[in-house]
């Protein structure tokens, strides 16, 4: 097993956060059910699974062999960080969430 190129994974995962906030972000421009709460949560959960299927595509482009649970590991970490650090306190606190 080959390490882990943390330059690739930030990469990676920062799309993969951006795909997400976006999707959670313009399900509120279309409103299907009455909870926009329960449709930004939806249409998050089905846009990730295309997601990261880029940034693993996205990572394993430059040739990198490493363990995919590994790299699942490493790219959930940073999007955590990203989300805690950006989309909390800048996307959902001011607009009433919790």
């Amino acid at each position: 097993m080959k390490k882990i190129h943390f330059n690739s994974v930030v990469i990676s995962a920062t799309i993969v956060w951006s795909l997400g906030v976006l999707a959670y972000v313009s399900s509120d421009f279309v409103q299907i059910i009455e909870d926009p709460d329960l449709q930004a949560n939806w249409v998050l959960s089905i846009a990730l699974i295309p997601a990261a299927s880029l940034g693993a595509h996205i990572y394993y482009r430059k040739g990198h062999e490493t363990n995919g649970f590994l790299l699942v590991i490493s790219i959930f970490s940073v999007v955590m960080v990203l989300d805690a650090i950006f989309t909390v306190p800048l996307i959902i606190i001011p607009y009433g969430g919790n």
